[in-house]
């Protein structure tokens, strides 16, 4: 498969224990169908620091961002069959991915990270408090 920004061809590379296709330029990464979920409810190990500056960077915007990032970049075209992503925002955090319905979804640069410091968040909120 190739990256949907630059054409590279995407590397597989091992994240919080799954194995993702990643550009090796920075791009992006592809995620098959339950890779996400795989990563999301994984608690290997604390999240580094690079990831707590993406959750920091990337608080706000609301719809308003989601609304704006789809008129700005479109459709995009599935890495593995072709056919165009739909947009979807994941849960309330004005995080947007492009999903193939078939096979999995791209998550542009630092979208990974964004949508681990959310998943934690909201399993933190979830813990009773001491």
């Amino acid at each position: 498969m190739r990256c949907i920004t630059c054409e590279a061809e995407l590397e597989r590379r091992l994240h919080e224990g799954v194995e993702i296709d990643s550009c090796p330029q920075g791009h992006g990464s592809w995620l098959d169908t339950g890779e996400l979920d795989a990563i999301e409810s994984s608690e290997a190990a604390p999240r580094p620091e690079f990831e707590r500056a993406h959750e920091l960077a990337g608080a706000g915007g609301g719809m308003a961002a989601v609304v704006g990032e789809v008129q700005q970049q479109g459709t995009r075209a599935c890495p593995a069959c072709g056919s165009q992503m739909r947009k979807l925002e994941y849960g309330h955090s004005s995080i947007v991915m492009d999903r193939c319905m078939e096979h999995g979804i791209w998550l542009d640069q630092g979208e990974l990270e964004r949508i681990e410091a959310f998943a934690e968040g909201f399993r933190a909120s979830l813990r009773p408090q001491a």
